[in-house]
């Protein structure tokens, strides 16, 4: 399997930047990049893909007597791998996604699939349908919230704060005011 470390690549992928180029950056071929990726924009939500199959399979397979909450919670300290070089990398995913609009809206589509598989499972615990209110909710808010909390955490570094627990911290209250002890 190809590993990609993001921090390599340029700074900013547009349209104008070359496979060749992102592919000496990775310290590959072109042809195995592209045998990879056919496009640029799948080597940066690459991760995002694996991330979603993860979180889905931790989701499916938790114990039903495991409180939503409690998996809800172990998902967003899962939702992404913490490579060592973490700030760097997510900092450099943030600028592309600032900059590259077919990178921003691919990842915009990965929040949404995120939201579903997030509002069934929270639908299939509580016996309703995904487009109830709480699975809606909780599909809808939990993603824009693991967000919001990774690019704080790029950006404002509290010491000591690892991104699993700014992850976990940015959900915890609203599973709590959503689900209670549920």
């Amino acid at each position: 399997m190809l590993t990609i470390d993001f921090a390599r690549l340029p700074c900013s992928i547009h349209a104008e930047t070359s496979l060749e180029s992102v592919a000496q950056a990775c310290g590959i071929s072109r042809t195995t990049l592209f045998s990879y990726f056919p496009a640029k924009s799948e080597i940066l939500l690459y991760g995002d893909e694996r991330n979603v199959e993860r979180v889905s399979a931790l989701l499916h397979d938790a114990p039903f007597d495991l409180p939503v909450g409690v998996v809800l919670r172990k998902a967003a300290r899962t939702m992404r791998p913490v490579p060592a070089n973490a700030r760097e990398e997510l900092a450099v995913y943030w600028r592309i996604l600032d900059e590259n609009s077919d990178v921003a809206a691919q990842a915009r589509a990965m929040g949404q699939r995120y939201a579903r598989i997030i509002a069934d499972f929270v639908a299939v615990r509580l016996g309703t349908e995904p487009s109830d209110s709480m699975p809606a909710l909780l599909g809808e808010t939990v993603p824009a919230a693991l967000l919001a909390a990774a690019r704080h955490w790029t950006v404002h570094a509290e010491p000591g704060v690892p991104l699993e627990e700014a992850l976990e911290n940015a959900v915890d209250p609203l599973i709590t005011a959503y689900l209670g002890t549920l």
